[in-house]
């Protein structure tokens, strides 16, 4: 029994250091911009514009995916607010983007659009790469903040279109 409460903990921390590269990856990447020529030859009001974007990269949310699925790659990262390949960061990993076409249809509607969170642009990103819904396989997703109630009603519509996938979040409140 003692095994069994310590294996969720071990898959967290593991989830957790894969958030924690990706965001200092990200802060690499920040701090490569800001010592660069063309920041440094930025206009006043053209750097302020900038370092915003470049403020919202740093304090976004991460999330991480280990998937075990048939057919389907085995990691996804997202962030917050890297939401295409024009976005600032999105050189850095492989991420999960923000989909036009969206498979999920529980999404709350509040003052954010929530496509842009990370559970849901992990979750659609695998949706559009299943060809079976009848496929097993496991997801073990980490967000690093508490999935919003967008999100979660996303999770469980994901859990119903998919039974026979086991899928598991986490955050840092479980660590």
């Amino acid at each position: 029994m003692a095994g069994e409460a310590k294996l969720p903990n071990r898959k967290i921390i593991n989830l957790n250091e894969k958030t924690q590269n990706v965001r200092g990856d990200i802060n690499k990447e920040i701090e490569k911009l800001r010592n660069s020529d063309e920041y440094k030859n930025l206009s006043k009001t053209q750097r302020d514009k900038f370092d915003r974007k470049l403020r919202k990269l740093s304090n976004g949310n991460v999330a991480v995916a280990d998937v075990s699925i048939p057919g389907i790659k085995k990691e996804f990262q997202a962030h917050s607010q890297i939401h295409s390949a024009e976005s600032v960061g999105s050189n850095i990993k492989n991420f999960s983007y923000s989909k036009f076409d969206r498979s999920l249809k529980s999404y709350v509607e509040d003052e954010f659009p929530r496509f842009n969170d990370t559970e849901a642009k992990i979750l659609e990103d695998i949706v559009s790469q299943i060809k079976d819904p009848n496929v097993k396989g496991k997801i073990d997703l980490f967000t690093e903040l508490d999935a919003c109630q967008s999100c979660s009603n996303l999770i469980m519509e994901f859990r119903r279109k998919f039974p026979n996938i086991e899928l598991n979040v986490y955050s840092n409140s479980m660590k």
